[in-house]
């Protein structure tokens, strides 16, 4: 079956590698060309049709800042036919909003701003590019960004088709949140009469609901999913729901996948850990960061909001004793639940770390280090709790000198507790663990699920494609990367052609410059002794030093030979510059040549370095 220029976009793997160049926030005409090649790779066919782009940053709905989503809609045209894709982006590292997203919107379903984000971007690149209904629009994400398409997809009819690479699978209390006639449902189906009843209901139950209730969704959706990705370890723990045609592969085969760790979390301890994020997510959804002292610590945030340094905690301690009081109190009633949430990390530290170590994520030292560091911490939290235990009780006594020294014992376990985070993290980073746990990370990465898809000789790094030669007379393999050599090939013989024809420019202004200038002056030398010998009297005065005394002149004859225009030495000049621009396009030609040779049973090879041309 023949397929046409947009249907090899999600044929191939086009569509993964745009949605991992779309992270780097190129410009309209950087991203078109970045596709372009992309297509070339992946295809070996140039693509000749158009790109239009739109970023959210531009739009004129969707408020990037408020509520951390990132998009990019791509309106691409060719041959009559015409699709948009929207790219919906996933989690950025360095995007706090962003991140705290995932847990109380993205799990807990407390928000659906991006979600709804999603949907109204869409809908504003539908205007912005002044497309009908009967354009086919797709959805492509990434992590969160998969979730965000799937959510307004399934409910709205948002998009056509969705394609997901590692993605947050739908949460069923987001969809509840997002989804009223959803809602309506579940509402109906479990007997909830308060929305924040969905999280008694038992997990395997509402997961069950939720995919019969989507099952005719008319939403096309195909997902590429690593079993080593963390998302995919969680979605089933975690009640998450998987819809769609999912292609699954193993890309790291040493390892058993995050999966196979995260089943054996004991439920309860799961159960607790949803419960403190439905607080917190709660609370920061109604109030931020204020409300989420409130509720979880009891503290009042206005009292502490201007403390940013030792010095304005000592004056607030000296200047607002009531507030202190009352702040301490506050904690000290709240502080033990939220301890004993934490304390199941240290109760189930040997279960978590030690399955670590089994599959071969950590080594039995890191393991060590990470169970004594969370122990000292735990340890550290309960002399906390014991000394404002003593301050509370103390102050209540009455006694001023007994509540000075409770005060500043307390300061001094506070100190102590900051001194072992610092430790426990120094120690931690010195171990190495960090480092043994980033294969986790880049299970979730684009590039390592694109180089499980990949055979032969052909590999991803970064944003490029590499091709691996078997090495030279039994050699070591050699590594060439052809994104950049494509690139380098097109652009350098692009730049050699420009040169020449500005080399070429400069060759026929200065001739002409050079030549109607020394015309001119000819000119103007023959007409001037024209003039003195047709009226020779007429310059009587100025000859009057080149006849004797006594003497008239009758007749001037000048005998003056004007030389032919010579510029030799710049046509050395020009030639040296064209040879340059020869020798560097020969340079360019032999690098071409010698990686050909290195790669000869790529037959489309050859052709895609005289395609990239067209670029």
């Amino acid at each position: 079956m023949i397929l046409m220029s947009l249907e090899k976009i999600t044929s191939t793997d086009v569509w993964l590698r745009l949605v991992n160049t779309e992270y780097e926030n190129l410009s309209s005409s950087k991203l078109e060309e970045k596709f372009k090649y992309i297509y070339l790779e992946e295809t070996g066919e140039v693509f000749d049709g158009d790109l239009e782009v739109l970023h959210s940053s531009d739009s004129k709905t969707v408020d990037p800042e408020k509520t951390g989503y990132d998009g990019t809609a791509l309106l691409v045209s060719e041959g009559g036919e015409k699709e948009l894709y929207v790219i919906n982006q996933g989690t950025q590292s360095d995007t706090f909003v962003d991140w705290a997203y995932n847990i109380k919107g993205g799990y807990l379903g407390q928000t659906v701003d991006q979600a709804q984000a999603a949907r109204e971007f869409t809908l504003e690149a539908k205007r912005y590019f002044n497309i009908n209904d009967e354009v086919k629009v797709n959805a492509l994400g990434h992590s969160l960004g998969n979730q965000n398409g799937t959510v307004t997809g399934i409910s709205d009819g948002t998009y056509d088709s969705v394609y997901g690479i590692n993605g947050l699978q739908v949460s069923p209390y987001a969809q509840y949140t997002y989804d009223n006639k959803f809602a309506e449902a579940v509402n109906k189906e479990f007997g909830i009469v308060a929305s924040d009843e969905i999280y008694d209901i038992p997990k395997q139950d509402l997961v069950n609901f939720t995919k019969e209730f989507f099952e005719e969704s008319k939403v096309n959706i195909h997902q590429v999913i690593s079993t080593d990705d963390p998302l995919y370890g969680i979605t089933e723990k975690g009640g998450l729901v998987a819809l769609g045609e999912i292609e699954y592969f193993d890309t790291n085969p040493e390892l058993s996948g995050i999966k196979t760790i995260i089943d054996d979390i004991p439920d309860d301890v799961l159960k607790e850990f949803i419960d403190l994020g439905v607080v917190y997510a709660s609370a920061d959804q109604k109030g931020g960061i204020a409300e989420v002292l409130r509720q979880t610590l009891g503290v009042n945030y206005d009292y502490i909001k201007d403390i940013n340094s030792f010095p304005s905690l000592g004056q607030w301690y000296l200047l607002n004793q009531s507030e202190v009081d009352e702040t301490l109190k506050a904690i000290d009633s709240n502080l033990p639940p939220l301890i004993d949430k934490l304390n199941l990390i240290t109760d189930n530290s040997e279960v978590i770390f030690g399955r670590l170590f089994e599959e071969g994520y950590i080594t039995e030292e890191q393991k060590k280090i990470m169970i004594d560091e969370i122990s000292k911490l735990a340890q550290e939290l309960e002399y906390v709790q014991n000394a404002l235990t003593f301050n509370v009780d103390t102050d209540e006594e009455g006694r001023f000198l007994d509540k000075l020294a409770a005060d500043g014992a307390l300061g001094m376990v506070i100190y102590n507790l900051y001194n072992a985070y610092n430790d426990a993290m120094k120690n931690i980073k010195d171990s190495g663990i960090l480092d043994s746990l980033a294969s986790i990370v880049d299970s979730h990465s684009i590039n390592e699920l694109l180089n499980a898809r990949t055979n032969g000789n052909k590999t991803y790094v970064g944003k490029d494609v590499i091709y691996t030669s078997e090495g030279v007379s039994g050699g070591k393999p050699i590594k060439v990367n052809m994104s950049a050599a494509l690139r380098f090939y097109n652009e350098g013989i692009v730049s050699l052609e420009n040169k020449l024809q500005y080399i070429n420019n400069l060759e026929k202004t200065v001739y002409e410059e050079l030549t109607h200038i020394f015309n001119s002056r000819r000119s103007k030398i023959i007409s001037g002794i024209s003039s003195i010998e047709s009226s020779p009297r007429s310059y009587a005065a100025m000859l009057e030093e080149h006849k004797y005394m006594l003497m008239k002149i009758k007749e001037v004859r000048i005998i003056e030979t004007i030389p032919r225009l010579n510029i030799s030495h710049l046509d050395e000049d020009i030639e040296r510059m064209k040879k340059s621009v020869a020798t560097g396009r020969d340079f360019v030609e032999r690098y071409r040549s010698a990686i050909l040779q290195l790669f000869r049973e790529e037959e489309n090879l050859s052709k895609m370095f005289d395609l990239a041309r067209e670029i």
